[in-house]
């Protein structure tokens, strides 16, 4: 015969209660000033607010993303992430870290300005001499 093995039962102290709708949305305005990307783990960490209730919220003013380098992660709404522009390109610290995006600083070689085409025209001609000459 095989146990079943059951959740342990939480005491009152450690249930959270729920805070008023809008205090709970200063307060996640709040963490997404401090870092733009945060997990639900995080934010609930942060709010100490029931999950359930903090996804409600959540759905309202920000959006998950689902792929990329912010898998599982919040960022505000665009409409709410103007007001906040001073929210560092960041993540939560702690076990709600997402992993930092990789950013690529590639410069094309033929990037070139020119201030008329005279220098454009030379520049071509000069590139198939090179191409064609013998050595």
């Amino acid at each position: 015969m095989s146990k079943v093995m059951k959740k342990p039962k939480v005491s009152i102290d450690q249930k959270t209660t729920r805070m008023p709708k809008n205090e709970l949305i200063d307060l996640l305005f709040g963490a997404f000033e401090k870092y733009t990307y945060w997990t639900l783990r995080g934010l609930k960490d942060y709010a100490k607010q029931p999950e359930s209730y903090l996804k409600d919220v959540l759905n309202e003013i920000a959006i998950l993303n689902k792929r990329g380098p912010y898998n599982n992660c919040y960022h505000l709404k665009p409409e709410y992430s103007q007001q906040s522009s001073n929210a560092s390109e960041s993540t939560a610290p702690l076990g709600s870290e997402a992993p930092a995006a990789e950013t690529s600083k590639e410069v094309e070689d033929d990037d070139f300005e020119f201030e008329n085409n005279d220098d454009i025209e030379y520049k071509l001609e000069s590139d198939d001499k090179n191409l064609f000459k013998d050595d």
